[in-house]
């Protein structure tokens, strides 16, 4: 919602398996596709023909896409074709890292597209410094790719009362910190575990609490 509030028109193509393609408004500028595709695997063919049938009524400024990998194959696609800028956004850190080439057979390949992709994109958004300069030494230019943090509306907590959570979760404990993630490998949950045990030996009082699902829960 906070792009339609800064933009004239907004359409947002995303990934669905199956089901119908009937388009969902949440603003009277903002409009969202669904591709009601057969597998994944076909989803950037299904979201650069539906973007085309979209460009040729309404005539897009820029196409961005959510990640450098399918939907970025997808965005890169609409750009060539209708000659318009092409931004790719990585809101994680998952090309060039070894935790993330592990979880699929299918990761690998996917780096490999990432990699070009970045490479060709007219702009890349990273959410932190890190990342830009992973992708500076991938080959992305420096003048095209920008490290935006997270822009997040906290509002909705305003006034929450937290105390019995927090004492439940702090038991016998002074200090309580919080991690909050998916449970999977990319995390590297096991870092994040050492590093706590290197904590209690200087302060025997503090907890972690870990927010999170995910298949390394257990």
């Amino acid at each position: 919602m906070a792009y339609a509030r800064i933009l004239d028109q907004y359409r947002m193509v995303v990934r669905t398996l199956g089901g119908g393609r009937r388009p969902i408004r949440p603003a009277p500028n903002f409009v969202v596709h669904p591709s009601a595709s057969g597998s994944r695997g076909i989803f950037p063919r299904d979201a650069f023909l539906l973007g085309g049938a979209l460009h040729r009524r309404m005539r897009f400024d820029l196409v961005s896409t959510e990640d450098p990998l399918l939907c970025g194959l997808a965005g890169y696609a609409l750009g060539r074709r209708f000659g318009l800028p092409f931004s790719a956004q990585i809101a994680g850190d998952m090309l060039d890292n070894h935790y993330w080439l592990g979880e699929r057979r299918i990761n690998p390949p996917l780096n490999v597209l990432g990699t070009w992709l970045v490479r060709r994109a007219d702009s890349v958004r990273v959410v932190s410094e890190r990342e830009r300069q992973k992708l500076l030494r991938l080959g992305v230019r420096p003048e095209r790719v920008r490290a935006i943090g997270w822009i997040t509306d906290f509002s909705r907590f305003d006034g929450v009362e937290g105390s019995a959570l927090r004492e439940r979760l702090l038991g016998d404990g002074r200090y309580l910190l919080l991690a909050m993630n998916r449970l999977v490998l990319q995390k590297d949950l096991p870092t994040l575990l050492r590093a706590m045990a290197l904590v209690t030996r200087e302060r025997a009082d503090a907890r972690l609490a870990i927010a999170g699902d995910g298949p390394e829960r257990g």
